[in-house]
């Protein structure tokens, strides 16, 4: 891990000494002795030994405990705060609401960072979020991001969390979401998918009252087109969390959309006439999802065909397409109907 981790715990008041929390300083020092003995040795290390776990596992539960402790003390501003007494943490604070505040803490790790969030309603912690002990990097926080809903009309409100895995040689990663409701140890919902980042786009995220949007690059079967854009949508009731329509931008990306799904996530996308030999064709393309689009073709004001034409195939598949945002499969065929 980057040298920047070595002092991530705080050697200096957290906060000012008539704090309300205890003062956490005598713990901070063994933390940072195990952190710093813990480090790998070598650069490119992605492995993060039982010994680093339980160093990082040690530093972030000191490093909670600051937050809270800081948050207790109103001898300046919160961030200012943070900073005075842990210069090397990367913190943000942002103020959601009037009695709604949102903490970050950011550590650098080896090829990335990781980062945990809390949220606190008057001062009391009602939402943590973190990372689980990990045995590689891939495990962290990296690239993190996180938006908190309006309060619906009831009063209920819950938060999104997105981050991207860490690595050392790559932008293939895994891009991971969750929700929460405030006092709950666990996520409500949580979910991951392919991600690439050459293009700089880490993800981008809309949460709304009831729903939520997460907009990422990732790859094509096309074997022409490099990446596409995916589109993630959810509503939000109580703690069930449904994936809902837009599942894609267009029709077309809508097929590959199908093509790259899990059956059952595919399947209510799917008209019921087309009978039990759609499930084999998709399970037999889902195994291998490469192919070459070629010709399209409108069917009518509301359906429009897509040729493709699976790797090593001898033969074509044409896809007819229904709709303009919520995308069905009513036709497949492996001669063109349009």
């Amino acid at each position: 891990m980057r040298a920047v981790l070595l002092a991530l715990l705080v050697l200096a008041t957290p906060a000012a000494a008539d704090c309300a929390k205890p003062d956490i300083r005598p713990d901070m020092a063994p933390a940072t002795r195990a952190l710093e003995a813990s480090l790998p040795k070598h650069e490119m290390e992605t492995d993060v030994s039982p010994k680093e776990r339980a160093a990082i596992a040690a530093m972030k539960s000191k490093l909670r405990a600051y937050v809270a402790a800081t948050m207790a003390c109103d001898a300046m501003p919160l961030d200012k705060a943070l900073k005075s007494g842990a210069p090397k943490i990367d913190f943000a604070v942002k103020h959601i609401a009037p009695d709604l505040v949102a903490v970050t803490a950011t550590l650098g790790i080896q090829c990335g960072q990781d980062t945990m969030l809390s949220l606190f309603r008057q001062g009391r912690e009602v939402l943590h979020a973190q990372s689980a002990p990990y045995k590689t990097i891939v495990g962290a926080w990296d690239m993190f991001d996180y938006a908190v809903a309006p309060p619906n009309k009831t009063g209920q409100w819950f938060a999104v969390t997105k981050t991207v895995a860490p690595w050392c040689s790559s932008t293939w990663s895994e891009v991971r979401y969750a929700a929460w409701r405030p006092d709950r140890a666990a996520p409500i919902f949580s979910a991951e998918d392919p991600i690439w980042w050459g293009g700089d786009d880490l993800g981008r995220m809309t949460v709304g009252a009831g729903d939520f949007t997460l907009r990422f690059h990732a790859q094509s079967i096309d074997d022409g087109r490099h990446n596409r854009e995916w589109v993630r949508h959810f509503t939000v009731s109580g703690d069930k969390v449904v994936r809902t329509a837009p599942f894609a931008n267009s029709a077309r990306d809508f097929v590959e959309e199908w093509i790259q799904s899990d059956w059952k996530i595919a399947a209510p996308w799917t008209a019921s006439t087309l009978g039990a030999d759609v499930r084999a064709v998709h399970a037999k393309f889902h195994d291998k999802p490469y192919g070459e689009f070629g010709k399209v073709a409108r069917c009518g004001n509301d359906m429009t065909e897509f040729q493709v034409t699976p790797s090593g195939a001898d033969g074509s598949l044409f896809f007819q397409v229904a709709g303009s945002r919520d995308f069905k499969l009513v036709g497949l065929s492996n001669t063109p109907r349009c």
